[in-house]
């Protein structure tokens, strides 16, 4: 079973190491224990606590997972197919002296929260989806789908690369917005060329400050309505 976080989705792989940074910087020391999975190896632990410890040996075999013992034999997941196949979980534990633990009620860093809470209000800070609020609570586990249902990522559909922040998409609205602007002078001034040339060689009077003053405001609601709409 992977641990390793390049196996993860970008934007996953980045969440995780954030969470390990601010987890660290609060006294809280994660190491990850799992992150992407094969199918047989879901297989193989949702197998657990639920089939003879043969049954579950046979499935982890064929995953290339080490035996267990019967008294090992216990329930891990309640996911038949789980985000990590994807790519867009992971599994943290907290660790004491370097040896990890999973005591829900511990307070390592004494600022009177347990730990486990903490590192989960922590994952969520950054954007995660944290397994303690599952109905089936899992303290360990983060994901993030990019909102996509699990049906969706059994059809194939993937999660973007890369999440855009708040600045870079309004500097793409202000860089459509110039755009616009940028077009509406070279149609006035298309106009205002075609003008005298009308007047002079085909004997019109066109007035050309009322004409372009009205092809400015026909012109900038078109590519204002056009600009907002693409916005």
């Amino acid at each position: 079973m992977r641990r390793d976080i390049d196996a993860l989705h970008p934007v996953v792989r980045d969440r995780c190491a954030r969470l390990i940074e601010a987890c660290s910087a609060r006294g809280l020391h994660l190491m990850v224990t799992s992150s992407l999975r094969s199918a047989q190896e879901q297989a193989a632990l949702y197998a657990q606590g639920r089939k003879p410890v043969d049954v579950v040996n046979a499935l982890r075999a064929v995953a290339g997972l080490a035996h267990i013992s019967s008294d090992k034999n216990t329930i891990v997941t309640h996911a038949t197919t789980s985000v990590h196949e994807f790519g867009l979980a992971f599994d943290v534990a907290l660790t004491n002296d370097g040896a990890p633990h999973w005591d829900k009620s511990l307070d390592l860093n004494d600022n009177g929260y347990a730990d486990y809470r903490e590192v989960g209000s922590v994952g969520e800070s950054l954007g995660l989806v944290w397994g303690g609020r599952f109905r089936h609570r899992d303290l360990c586990h983060f994901e993030w789908t990019g909102g996509l249902t699990m049906g969706e990522l059994k059809a194939g559909k993937r999660p973007a690369q890369h999440v855009r922040g708040q600045t870079h998409i309004k500097e793409e609205k202000m860089d459509k917005v110039k755009s616009g602007v940028r077009s509406s002078e070279f149609y006035l001034a298309i106009i205002g060329a075609l003008i005298p040339v009308l007047n002079t060689h085909l004997g019109f009077a066109i007035p050309v400050e009322g004409v372009l003053s009205i092809a400015g405001v026909i012109v900038s609601y078109i590519i204002s309505r056009t600009v907002v709409k693409r916005v």
